[in-house]
Order: structure tokens, then C-alpha cells, then sequence
């Protein structure tokens, strides 16, 4: 079992208010507001679709336990890992040595593997034991492919629909050929 979440979200967005509104053919600054809104909310479901993380981020996923050897991280392309913490026997949190293991990034999903001849430690008897903090994402917006967040802001925008609060709500679709485009793009 698992958890995560965003530690440190994005500096910034992966196109420009400047960039969608070129793309949408928007002359006027009036809904500027609202454009960007629809930036982050198109970056937001672009990349829970994907499970890519699309600008430089940082994440913690939580573990109950440590399966056969390696750890699956949940967000790619993974940068960095920061740091590895369990809680052991006496439920103090601990660091566990980066020799203990080895970051794989070149693999479909990142993954850390435990190395030979390490053995685990003793750990409490708690949920999410196991704390990962990681760096994941392109590090600037010119790595990105930004076609596909323009065409889902062109389209919320031309059909009005409003995201509510850090996610898209079941209302905002993606159009299914765009759906598509982000499945391609997937590592």
C-alpha cells in the first residue's frame, strides 16, 4: 500500500499566459484570470492522466512496507531522490544510508532497489513507515511538449467550463484525442 504527495509543487507553469492565449487566438486581457486557471488545471490533469510530472517538483510517497527489494515511484521523469526515512522498532524516524540502495531512472517507472547484501531494518508496526522524497519533472518549460496543455486550455476555454479548487472535477473533460496524445507521451 501507498500514498503521495506533492511536497513542493512547480515555480512555475509549463506555458505561458502569453503561449495559450496565442494558441486560443485571445486578443483581450479580460480573462486573464481565468486563462491561468486553466494553466494549472490543464498541467494538473495532463499529468494525473500521464503520471509524468511535466516542471521540476518535489514528492513524498509513503510505503507500509518494502516489497521484494524495490520501490516503484509514482511520478517520473524522477531527478532526484532527496531522501529514504522509515520508522524503526521504537517508532523514531530514521534515514536510511543512500549505500542501502540504488535510484534506477532509466526503467518505464523509477524505482529504488535495495542493494546486494543489504538487509532491511526493523521497523514499527505503523502505516507508512517508509517515507521517499523525490525530485521529479523537466527542469524548464522549453522541455516540454506544451501542445497538448494548449489544446486542453483552448478547449476549456471555448466551451466555458471553470475548474474548482487544485483539481479538475469530473465535469472538465479532456477531449478524448487529447487523451490520446498524453497516453503516447507516457515513459
Amino acid at each position: 500500500m501507498y500514498a503521495i504527495s506533492q511536497t513542493t509543487p512547480p515555480a512555475t507553469e509549463p506555458i505561458s499566459l502569453a503561449e495559450a492565449k496565442s494558441h486560443a487566438r485571445i486578443d483581450s486581457s479580460d480573462e486573464d484570470t481565468l486563462l491561468g486557471i486553466y494553466i494549472t488545471a490543464a498541467r494538473q490533469a495532463y499529468e494525473a492522466v500521464s503520471g509524468l510530472a511535466l516542471i521540476t517538483q518535489t514528492w513524498t510517497q509513503y510505503h507500509d512496507c518494502w516489497f521484494g527489494g524495490e520501490i516503484s515511484l509514482m511520478r517520473n521523469p524522477v531527478a532526484s531522490v532527496s531522501s529514504v526515512k522509515y520508522y524503526d522498532a521504537d517508532n523514531a524516524q530514521q534515514t536510511f544510508s543512500s549505500a542501502n540502495y540504488f535510484v534506477d531512472t532509466f526503467s518505464t517507472r523509477a524505482r529504488i532497489v535495495l542493494a546486494p547484501n543489504v538487509s532491511l531494518p526493523s521497523t514499527y508496526d505503523r502505516p507508512n513507515v517508509w517515507e521517499i522524497e523525490f525530485v521529479c519533472g523537466a527542469a524548464t518549460a522549453e522541455a516540454i511538449d506544451k501542445q497538448i496543455l494548449q489544446l486542453i486550455v483552448a478547449d476549456w476555454y471555448e466551451l466555458r467550463q471553470s475548474p474548482v479548487g487544485s483539481f479538475v472535477p469530473e465535469t472538465m473533460k479532456i477531449p478524448f484525442a487529447v487523451q490520446n496524445l498524453i497516453i503516447q507521451r507516457r515513459r
